[in-house]
């Protein structure tokens, strides 16, 4: 099972300013979630 430090569920301008954020503190592992339409 992988491992992450911090796990961001959403990708908007918020959660991935979020994400970026994490790293720039230091997380080495950073995940961002996204629901893909059903579509797809």
């Amino acid at each position: 099972m992988a491992e992450y430090d911090v796990i961001v569920v959403g990708a908007g301008n918020a959660a991935l300013a979020a994400a970026v954020s994490a790293r720039e503190q230091g997380a080495a592992r950073v995940l961002a979630l996204e629901k893909a339409p059903e579509e797809l």
